[in-house]
């Protein structure tokens, strides 16, 4: 797909100006539904010893990743909200119930990649480990929490590292706030993300613990709740 690498040309440019335009180009395209449709279709000729093109899902979320590190892990900018929208929209867009059916995993082969660049953004920001309640901050939250944790599949191309840190509680507590309610909905996406986890083994025994921690974080009271529920 020329417009794609038309794009990544464009994202890898030096220049700010140019960069802007690929996230404003990019942006555009995913209003097409032929540009949708295309994506879709030359995801799902994918076999999974092929090598990735920037033309599919996993592809476009590759070359954005790889902007995201640049941009920001290395560079040291932070995202602009046209960077945040075009972030947001590649995950949402790319497993489109409507479009796709519902289960669709058309990130599946970069689903570890992301959970490792999202939670790493996280941890960088400033003050560390405060970015869950920056621009971006919320934006990668609400990639995690609606797209990647609740998947099983894109749970299981993580790993152990990335569910043993303390970044996923610190993302808990500033989800879920004080409200009991959205605590226990929040709570029956962990459990199902260690289950599984590559790592479920090593993981799964601590998963009680973290997730019990989470709740005591939020408040004391709810302790003996969490007890009810396990």
């Amino acid at each position: 797909m020329d417009v794609v690498d038309s794009i990544r040309r464009q994202l890898n440019s030096g220049k700010v100006k140019d960069r802007k335009e690929g996230l404003k180009q990019l942006d555009l395209q995913l209003d097409s539904p032929q540009f949708l449709h295309q994506l879709d279709a030359n995801t799902a000729k994918l076999w999974p010893q092929d090598r990735l093109t920037f033309g599919t899902w996993p592809g476009l979320l590759d070359m954005f990743l790889g902007f995201l590190q640049r941009e920001v892990l290395d560079a040291g900018r932070q995202l602009d909200a046209a960077g945040n929208k075009v972030l947001r929209r590649i995950f949402m867009e790319a497993d489109d119930a409507g479009r796709c059916g519902p289960g669709s995993c058309n990130l599946l082969r970069r689903a570890g990649v992301a959970f490792d660049k999202l939670h790493k953004v996280l941890e960088a920001s400033e003050p560390p480990g405060e970015g869950f309640g920056t621009p971006v901050g919320r934006e990668f939250v609400a990639v995690l929490s609606k797209v990647l944790l609740p998947n099983a599949q894109y749970c299981q191309r993580s790993t152990v590292a990335t569910f043993q840190g303390e970044w996923l509680l610190r993302l808990s507590v500033w989800q879920f706030g004080d409200a009991w309610g959205s605590v226990k909905s929040g709570l029956m996406v962990l459990p199902r993300c260690y289950m599984g986890s590559t790592a479920s083994t090593a993981v799964l025994g601590q998963a009680p613990a973290l997730v019990g921690a989470v709740v005591l974080e939020v408040s004391p009271v709810h302790h003996l709740s969490w007890a009810l529920l396990v």
